[in-house]
């Protein structure tokens, strides 16, 4: 598995994307793959790049 790194927002990005789409497919993500987007992502959020209302919205339920 890729490592999320805040120097490579990229990955980040690919994994909201991924959950976007499954969010759209009704689908879940696996809770590691979850976990890990959750881990860095206060340090990307303000820094790297814009993240859209809905992508907050996805952020929030992941936490739960």
């Amino acid at each position: 598995m890729q490592k999320y790194s805040a120097k490579n927002p990229r990955n980040i990005m690919q994994k909201i994307a991924q959950y976007r789409l499954a969010k759209l497919k009704n689908l879940r993500l696996r809770k590691i793959e979850r976990k890990k987007l959750t881990l860095r992502i206060k340090k990307i959020k303000n820094n790297f790049f814009p993240i859209r209302r809905f992508d907050i919205k996805i952020l929030n339920e992941l936490k739960q």
